[in-house]
């Protein structure tokens, strides 16, 4: 009998899987969300705990009908309690399925301290640029160092899961630190997936966002969840959080710095802070950016608020050289419409592709890898964009549909818009897919972005605007991090675990035949030509 009922109790999970294989094709309204997550978290945490069945349920519940869910959980559950017995002395009081945020039931396990757990007692928003108040250490925000504790504590606490490595230096001579997430005890033929992060210093929100990323998939995996196990036994995940390291290390006192620091003659071995100048002259918590409507329109700033040290007339003139490294590649590069030669533009491209050490030392990483799957995150909004596929024949036509399918996907996970990048100017994802033949799927995922945090005012004697609110633009208070890097791990680890498939190959032997028709074709032709097939009728 119990036989029986596991036999039904799979047959009933094949039925969730097909939902969760067809969720596209069925609604339900967002009232149900907050009920529905919380009876699959229990759910979920249960059958893992007595392996009863092998359920995989990411996710589909946000997207599929209120009723099914609860007819399916109802029989799941009835057919599991009869065949396994000591699954009926679980405690199903009505308390059980009380509305509670999605990340309640992570905590701290072992020695490692989680993310979460850190952003604990983080403080809400701060008035004017928060990361002015934070200073060097960042706060609850990871600098550089606090990344590499991180990195190597994760590294050191789970070893077989984790492993630490460089790309190589950046122009201040700072290693690039990643993390490879792995099941090293698998043997299985796994997938390489890439995420990259902080491509743009001013976006710290993504460093975070990676962090999270990390840290939920080793602590699924350590509560023995099936989905998180599978995903390590299957994938190579390889995680920089932060690429554009020197840039970051500006942001505690230009909130505003979004490039790298190859122009800026910044001493390599340390940083003189003393000859940025910029500084809060009127104490209202933000650093304010000056320009005109022609710096507007370029993408250049006319100077900072600040001291200006050096008597040049303009404040800040120092930090606004550096070559933006998503303009960096050698994919569209140069195109002027979506990048600048001007070197005080925020988009300015560089001298040439690949000009800065940290895009050269990522490029020369994944020449030695083959990366079916690469995420970059960026932040200033939050939308989904995927390289602008033009010649829709071949391989890009199939993954057209391929696109088309995956960012529907990603779109009712996250609740993003999408778009395609119709100007690649030297971005990465571009350059990923077009440069790779190996690539299947590269997206740029714009994680946050909060457009009320800007303001701008405009001085009519000088022509001069001024704005303010550009850390809050880029950046969620420190007490919103976990729940915005929550909502990005949904994206995160379906992209991470998707199966790109491939285009549809001929058969060879259809390939033999038309050869064959073919030949004996113009064999035919040509032996009619040369009057072969023509007979002597004389006598």
């Amino acid at each position: 009998m119990f036989l029986f009922l596991k036999i039904l109790g799979i047959i009933n999970a094949i039925g969730l899987e097909y939902l969760y294989q067809n969720n596209e094709k069925i609604t339900m309204c967002n009232s149900n969300r907050s009920y529905i997550s919380n009876v699959y978290t229990f759910f979920h945490e249960q059958f893992s705990k007595y392996r009863c069945v092998p359920l995989i349920l990411p996710d589909y519940l946000f997207s599929v009908n209120q009723h099914i869910i609860k007819y399916h959980f109802f029989m799941t559950f009835l057919i599991i309690s009869l065949s396994s017995p000591s699954f009926l002395s679980l405690n199903l009081s009505s308390s059980t399925f009380s509305t509670i945020p999605l990340t309640a039931h992570l905590h701290q396990a072992a020695d490692y301290e989680y993310i979460w757990d850190e952003f604990s007692d983080a403080p809400g928003d701060i008035a004017g640029d928060d990361i002015l108040q934070f200073g060097p250490s960042f706060g609850k925000f990871h600098n550089y160092t606090e990344i590499i504790e991180k990195l190597t504590d994760l590294e050191s606490s789970f070893p077989n899961y984790c492993e630490v490595f460089t790309i190589g230096k950046t122009h201040l001579n700072h290693e690039i630190y990643g993390i490879k997430l792995t099941d090293k005890m698998s043997v299985n033929s796994k997938e390489e997936i890439l995420i990259v992060a902080q491509h743009h210093a001013r976006e710290q929100i993504t460093v975070e966002n990676a962090l999270y990323f990390m840290d939920r998939l080793i602590f699924d995996a350590q509560q023995q969840d099936f989905d998180a196990l599978h995903t390590l036994s299957s994938r190579e995940i390889y995680i920089i959080p932060s690429l554009n390291i020197d840039g970051a290390m500006l942001i505690s006192i230009n909130p505003w710095q979004r490039k790298t620091t190859s122009g800026m003659n910044l001493p390599k071995d340390v940083y003189e802070f003393s000859n940025l100048e910029l500084t809060d002259l009127n104490n209202n918590g933000y650093i304010e950016a000056y320009y005109t409507k022609t710096d507007q329109i370029e993408g250049s700033i006319t100077g900072y608020e600040g001291i200006d040290m050096n008597n040049d007339s303009i404040v800040g003139d120092i930090v606004m050289k550096g070559t933006d490294p998503n303009r960096n590649y050698n994919y569209g590069f140069g195109d002027l419409s979506f990048s600048s030669k001007d070197q005080n533009s925020f988009i300015y491209s560089g001298e040439y592709a690949f000009s800065e050490d940290c895009t050269k030392n990522l490029k020369n990483f994944i020449s030695k890898h083959s990366f079916k799957t690469a995420v970059s995150l960026h932040s200033g909004i939050q939308a989904i964009y995927y390289p602008y596929i033009k010649n829709q024949k071949g391989k890009e036509k199939f993954d057209l549909s391929n696109y088309f399918n995956v960012t529907r996907s990603l779109e009712i996970k996250l609740g993003f818009h999408s778009g395609a990048m119709r100007n690649p100017a030297g971005l990465f994802a571009p350059w990923m897919y077009w440069k790779h033949s190996e690539n299947r799927l590269a997206y740029c995922l714009e994680t946050y972005g909060n457009e009320s945090a800007y303001r701008s005012s405009f001085n009519e004697s000088t022509g001069i605007y001024s704005d303010t609110g550009i850390w809050d633009f880029f950046n969620p208070a420190a007490d919103k991090v976990i729940d915005n890097s929550a909502l990005i791990y949904r994206g995160l680890f379906f992209l991470a675990n998707y199966d790109n498939p491939e285009p549809e190959r001929k058969s060879p032997i259809l390939y033999i035949i038309l050869g064959g028709f073919a030949c004996l074709s113009i064999g035919l032709f040509v032996m009619r030509k040369k009057g072969l097939f023509r007979r002597n009728l004389t006598v």
